[in-house]
């Protein structure tokens, strides 16, 4: 080949990574509008570029690619994993008619070698998380386990106290104040073990949506504080499915309350749609930027503080949900609210 580049894009940008005799403005290190090399108004990103003869095309002569490079043939094919565009591969020549259809198979091939090359980095780094999730789920709800029992065992202690000081009124009040939070530790006990046993059900079951959101939302007792609270559900809401719903309504009641910071309101919706129960949790928190939005449901990715999040808690819960065959949604307005909706069949056959 007489010239060629390699390029990774990033929003409508491609860093140039690799180049072979190109001059400057094509050397590795740079980046290059999209635009520059696909011509936006005519070509899709997405559809090889093939031009044989630059110069005979009116619609090229005033492109960059023939008209700064002064590249008179041309072939581009994209980098595409799961309908993503990762990047670029360019093959060009000064020479018109260089290239035919063997020299666009074979550009083709280098772009499918590269393309298995990125799944295969995907498949393994999500492999990874899975077990790294798992080792931390079973972590966990051995933990919430070993918990329970001491718990248990104190709240019993308590309530035989308060039979030798039948008398005492001051002794009655702070032995109940004391089981009272035991009541709330326990609780939250028993949703962390749910949460994190429910994981990978082999079979479905029969599941109360409403319950499992109130389930999940006991967890956040002290997180809770502050908050208006609001519940409106169907009546009926009872599904069948394999999947882990608890997962899904930690992870987005969380974020909900950490936006919230002890102030506004929480709002939970259920209802039935199309042989669906749609689940809405809506806060009035600061919201979403519109620049970030459609990135949040990737793992890593988190607007929190450093030590504040590890960006897999959405991530988690769209994995889990299309696991079931739902679909999760959202929709925010800065500094006014955001909404996400989750949408789980009613029937779900594996």
């Amino acid at each position: 080949m007489e010239t060629a580049f390699w390029g990774e894009i990033n929003e409508g940008i491609v860093n140039i990574k690799h180049s072979i005799n190109c001059q400057s403005c094509f050397a590795a290190g740079n980046a290059i509008p999209l635009k520059d090399i696909f011509y936006s108004e005519v070509r899709l990103p997405a559809v090889p570029l093939f031009i044989e003869d630059a110069a005979q095309s009116d619609e090229w002569k005033n492109h960059p690619i023939y008209n700064r490079a002064e590249f008179a043939s041309y072939i581009g094919i994209p980098i595409l994993v799961k309908e993503q565009l990762y990047g670029i591969i360019s093959v060009c020549s000064r020479t018109a008619r260089q290239y035919d259809e063997f020299s666009l198979e074979i550009t083709r091939l280098f772009a499918q070698k590269i393309e298995r090359e990125i799944e295969k980095e995907i498949m393994q780094r999500e492999l990874l998380e899975a077990q790294t999730l798992s080792s931390i789920s079973r972590m966990t709800a051995a933990i919430a386990h070993e918990m329970r029992q001491p718990l248990t065992s104190a709240d019993m202690d308590l309530a035989e106290s308060l039979e030798l000081q039948p008398g005492d009124v001051q002794c009655r009040k702070l032995v109940s104040s004391a089981r009272s939070g035991l009541k709330d530790a326990l609780l939250i006990i028993r949703s962390m073990m749910k949460v994190y046993r429910g994981k990978g059900k082999k079979s479905s079951v029969q599941i109360d949506v409403n319950r499992e959101l109130d389930d999940s939302i006991a967890l956040f007792g002290y997180k809770s504080k502050g908050v208006e609270i609001s519940r409106e559900f169907a009546l009926e809401t009872s599904v069948d499915t394999f999947g882990n719903l608890s997962s899904i309504f930690v992870n987005l009641i969380g974020n909900a309350l950490d936006a919230l910071e002890h102030s506004g309101k929480l709002k939970l919706g259920t209802r039935l749609e199309n042989g669906n129960v749609v689940v809405t949790v809506e806060d009035t928190g600061s919201g979403i930027q519109p620049g970030v939005l459609n990135k949040i449901f990737e793992p890593e990715f988190t607007t929190k503080k450093t030590g504040e999040g590890t960006g897999l808690g959405l991530w988690i819960a769209r994995q889990e949900v299309e696991r079931i065959g739902g679909e999760i949604n959202v929709e925010s307005e800065v500094d006014k609210y955001t909404l996400f909706s989750v949408t789980i069949p009613i029937s779900n056959n594996r």
